[in-house]
This record gives structure tokens, C-alpha cells and sequence, in this order.
């Protein structure tokens, strides 16, 4: 059962649902990798060979200068721009992560990145996560996995494109005998398309580079690449299909959408409100898409 709640409730977001057990499988979650260093620090990134399909994964010296070509230095904070210089200059592991490619609505989509809290909440009321992320202010976020990893998360530069992110925060749990900490940077790049059907796409890549301040920690960091690059990539593939599965879900039953808004206790009323608009408009897109594509289709019918 999803929610302790009548079973109309727990079919509110029935589409969701599948993907949710998936998710669960990999326990550390992709999109907020995009939000706090705990998650960068847990999945790390992996050093894999260098490949020029942009679509793969890939930690080459090429793929990391196209990502630092991409920060607008010009628009970002005296104080952050040092913050970033510092992980760039003694960075400990980069990665590119493979490209995703959902179909989903975009303003849904920049919804859940510009306010990550709310797909934490809902994770939480699948059973899904022990994160916590806190709001501090407009563009800062205090995290916690509930494994030992608190962190700050600067969200630096943002438009619908891009986003630039620096975390920093420390691990403390049995995996070390001492505290460990780091810092990250991590760029999300974004991009839009819509079929010749009306559906709309959205194109992620996400690229991560971390710091971690203890020399001895660079060389284990090392060793274990392979192995946790393709968890950092399943996870963050995994979070993208959830993405898309919420922005489906609310395109079929958005009173299923408001009665999962109500139930988003760790947000503010103003956000939930928000939600719900949100995925109404959502909702309206999807059926004026379908009610243009019936008065299509008899018409190419009859020309035939």
C-alpha cells in the first residue's frame, strides 16, 4: 500500500507506482545528485574509457573541458565562482553521465528541479528514501541521507537550460573511521522537443565533478569507478523515468494529482498549491493535444 488512505487515494497515482519499485532497487536517488553533495559523495563517479558518442557516459579530459566550457562565469556570485575554481582545480573525479531522453511535459519538469523538496516528499509517502532536504532560501538546501551525510546544496546559476550547483557537506559513518568532506560541482544541462505528435521530450545530461579532501580517499575513490559510475548512471536514469512517470500520471488524473498534493506535509501550503497548478495546466495540455489529434486523424482518414 502507498498511502494510509481510502484505495481511490492509493490509485490516485497508480501510474507512478511501478516505476516507484524500480526506484527503490537503487536506494540513492539521481535527481537529488543534482542537489547534494551526500549523493554525489555516496555514488561518486566513475573514470570509464573515452567515447565520442555524447549520449554515453564518459569521464574523458575532452568531456570534462566541454563541461567547464559551459559555466557562464560572468553570471555567477564573486564568492561562488572561488567555490567552483576550488573543486575544478583539485578535482578528485569527474563524470559525465549518459543523456536521458523522457517525454515529459517541461513545465512540470522544471518545476521538480527548480523545487526538488517535493519530489523528496513524495518519495518519502512511497517509502522510498530517507532523505531529508530543507529549504534554507531561495537557492539553498540543507540535506541528509539518514546514512551519516549532511550537506549544504548553492544553487549558483539557473534558467531553463542550465543549472550550476555547488555542494559541500561531510560523511560521517562506518564506512570510514573519521569524518570525511568534500565539495562538488555539478552542471545540469537541459533541452526541449515536442513530435509531430504534440508529446514533448525533455533531454537531460548531467556532469558531475567532486572533490574529496583527504588524499588517501582520491585512490579508493578510484579503485571502486566502475562499479559506482554505474550505479551513479542507473540512478540517475532510474530518477528521470520517475520524472516522467509523475508528469504522465498528472496528465491522466489530475484529481489524483491534488489529492497526492494533500498529502505533501514536509512543503509549504504555498508549494503544494503551486503542484497542483502546476500539473492542472498539465492535465489541460494533454487534453487539448488529444481532442487536436481526433479532429486530425478522421480528416487524414478521409483524404486517404
Amino acid at each position: 500500500m502507498v498511502f494510509a488512505t481510502p484505495r481511490r487515494q492509493a490509485q490516485a497515482c497508480a501510474p507512478v507506482e511501478p516505476l516507484a519499485r524500480r526506484f527503490a532497487s537503487g536506494r540513492r536517488c539521481q535527481w537529488l545528485a543534482a542537489w547534494m553533495l551526500g549523493c554525489g559523495m555516496l555514488l561518486a563517479v566513475a573514470a570509464v574509457q573515452a567515447e565520442d558518442n555524447p549520449a554515453r557516459a564518459n569521464s574523458s579530459r575532452a568531456a570534462r573541458e566541454a563541461a567547464i566550457e559551459l559555466i557562464p562565469w560572468d553570471k555567477i556570485a564573486r564568492r561562488d565562482q572561488a567555490r567552483i575554481e576550488t573543486v575544478l582545480e583539485k578535482t578528485s573525479l569527474f563524470r559525465r553521465m549518459p543523456t536521458q531522453v523522457i517525454r515529459c511535459d517541461p513545465e512540470l519538469y522544471q518545476f521538480t528541479v527548480d523545487n526538488p523538496e517535493i519530489l523528496v516528499n513524495i518519495w518519502h509517502l512511497l517509502g522510498l528514501e530517507d532523505i531529508t532536504l530543507e529549504r534554507q532560501s531561495e537557492r539553498m538546501f540543507r540535506a541528509a541521507d539518514g546514512a551519516g551525510t549532511l550537506g549544504e546544496v548553492h544553487v549558483v546559476y539557473a534558467d531553463q537550460h542550465l543549472r550550476v550547483v555547488y555542494g559541500e557537506g561531510t560523511y560521517d559513518g562506518p564506512m570510514f573511521p573519521k569524518p570525511v568532506r568534500g565539495s562538488c560541482v555539478l552542471l545540469l544541462e537541459s533541452d526541449y522537443q515536442r513530435d509531430e505528435h504534440g508529446y514533448d521530450y525533455v533531454c537531460s545530461r548531467l556532469h558531475v565533478f567532486m572533490r574529496l579532501e583527504q588524499v588517501s580517499l582520491d585512490l579508493l575513490a578510484k579503485t571502486f569507478q566502475p562499479l559506482v559510475g554505474k550505479v551513479a548512471d542507473f540512478n540517475f536514469e532510474q530518477t528521470s523515468l520517475f520524472v516522467q512517470s509523475l508528469s504522465r500520471a498528472a496528465e491522466a488524473n489530475p484529481r489524483g494529482m491534488e489529492r497526492l498534493a494533500a498529502k505533501l506535509t514536509d512543503v509549504s501550503p504555498e508549494l503544494r498549491g503551486r503542484f497542483v497548478q502546476v500539473t492542472a495546466r498539465v492535465a489541460a495540455r494533454g487534453d487539448q493535444r488529444r481532442t487536436l489529434a481526433a479532429r486530425i486523424t478522421p480528416n487524414q482518414t478521409g483524404g486517404e
